[in-house]
């Protein structure tokens, strides 16, 4: 009888050992869970706050230099090689001074173009113009002139190099160029409105990367200004920013491609759309963007796992622009396991 007493003595008290140890894992799951989503909350509202206020700054300073830019009552034709047009020393202060900006340009209603872009030390551009390695500026003229012998004009395409100090240092000429503005899509949604506006994303025609133009008519109709900024700078910025160990931030637009994203991503070609980039993260992003709540928060499970996806729409010069934080549940709960485990090896040695 005693014997049988101190075993229900023993079993009791493992059974009250027992159910301490899962009330202590319960209490620690509920409060570190809790604190886990308010944690990954924060980081995902930081990080999605940044890149939208770096995108922001970014848009506004085009759309400004866009208006103001087709402020002018009118614009002359300019021909040869651009450098003693009235606008030229203005755009190239204005380029100088606005080192985010890659060209800025005039659209004539006859086809007629000029542009200024400035290379700011990227190889690439100097690559994809086959310019000298000094070169600092490049000026871009389409203009119509007659041959002798013909009746009819043709179109010139004239690439002038300049260094530094703005003194020449070559030049090259194309006959009957393809370029024509007024088929472009910042032409014709400047005509259409009467602000400045913005273009989607598209790979520009001279440098074969991806940009954004801000564009906007001059009084009269017949000019349309441009600015065009490339994706490089705000994908610099948007690939170091960092969430948690898988985590990160992914920008992308209307046809859901790719703006920029983490680098921790992988690497994508410009503008992929997002269905084609083999990553648990961007998948679940793309997944979420498709669903009827188009910003906060939400779960998604891709294979196994559970992400969290947080995104936010930028919209502005006619244009949205989506901006998403997106992690692995994982990376924010797998301490808690590890705490669970300790207690309970602690509970079981005690």
């Amino acid at each position: 009888m005693r014997i049988r007493f101190n075993i229900s003595i023993v079993t009791a008290i493992l059974l009250i050992i027992t159910a301490m140890t899962l009330a202590t894992i319960g209490s620690v799951w509920l409060v570190s869970s809790r604190t886990a989503d308010e944690t990954a909350g924060q980081l995902f509202d930081n990080a999605t706050g940044i890149a939208r206020e770096r995108l922001d700054r970014l848009m506004a300073e085009v759309l400004m230099m866009a208006s103001l830019g087709a402020a002018q009552h009118e614009m002359t034709e300019v021909t040869e090689n651009g450098l003693d047009a009235p606008a030229f020393p203005i755009l190239l202060t204005a380029l100088e001074e606005n080192k985010s900006l890659y060209s800025l340009y005039y659209g004539f209603s006859n086809g007629n173009f000029y542009q200024i872009i400035s290379v700011n030390g990227e190889a690439g551009i100097l690559k994809a113009h086959n310019a000298p390695l000094e070169t600092q500026w490049i000026v871009r003229v389409i203009s119509s002139s007659a041959p002798v012998g013909q009746k009819a004009p043709i179109k010139i395409q004239t690439w002038t190099f300049l260094n530094q100090a703005r003194q020449q240092i070559g030049e090259r000429r194309e006959i009957s160029p393809s370029y024509d503005p007024r088929r472009r899509a910042w032409y014709k949604n400047a005509l259409d409105q009467d602000t400045s506006q913005l273009s989607a994303p598209y790979i520009f025609n001279s440098l074969g990367q991806p940009g954004i133009t801000a564009s906007r008519s001059l009084a009269g109709g017949k000019v349309v200004f441009g600015v065009d900024v490339t994706l490089t700078e705000l994908s610099r910025f948007i690939s170091g920013l960092d969430i948690s160990e898988h985590g990160g931030v992914v920008v992308f637009d209307e046809k859901s491609r790719i703006v920029a994203m983490t680098l921790r991503f992988g690497e994508h070609a410009a503008l992929a759309a997002m269905q084609d980039i083999q990553s648990q993260q961007i998948q679940a992003v793309e997944r979420a963007s498709q669903g009827q709540q188009v910003s906060g928060t939400q779960l998604i499970e891709i294979g196994q796992d559970m992400l969290m996806v947080q995104q936010m729409t930028w919209e502005k010069g006619g244009r949205k622009i989506s901006i998403a934080a997106v992690a692995p549940m994982s990376d924010f709960v797998d301490h808690i396991y590890d705490m669970q485990k300790q207690i309970l090896v602690l509970a079981l040695l005690g």
